[in-house]
């Protein structure tokens, strides 16, 4: 049986080896449950947007644009309680 700092750290791996480091810029852990029955354990990572949009200026900013983050992303992850292992990877809203 895992604990929930493992559940934790399989998530991360898990999303860094999927996804390019430059896209987890902010990367923390936004959520954890466990299943009613112990088996699972839900992690929700989150981490900002890698894209960014450029925002017209406006009276106040002279000419100048301002750049605005995209949100944060989420992701649920689902993992076995007894191996460890990521079963599923879901978006989060």
């Amino acid at each position: 049986m895992i604990t929930y700092k493992d559940a934790i750290e399989a998530a991360r791996s898990y999303a860094a080896e999927i996804f390019q480091k430059e896209e987890l810029r902010g990367l923390r852990v936004e959520e954890i449950t466990s299943s009613d029955d112990k088996k699972r354990w839900f992690v929700t990572l989150g981490w900002v947007a890698p894209e960014t949009r450029t925002v017209p200026a406006t009276s106040y900013a002279n000419s100048m644009s301002t750049v605005v983050e995209a949100p944060r992303v989420y992701k649920k992850f689902t993992i076995d309680a007894e191996s460890g292992t990521i079963t599923a990877m879901e978006m989060r809203y």
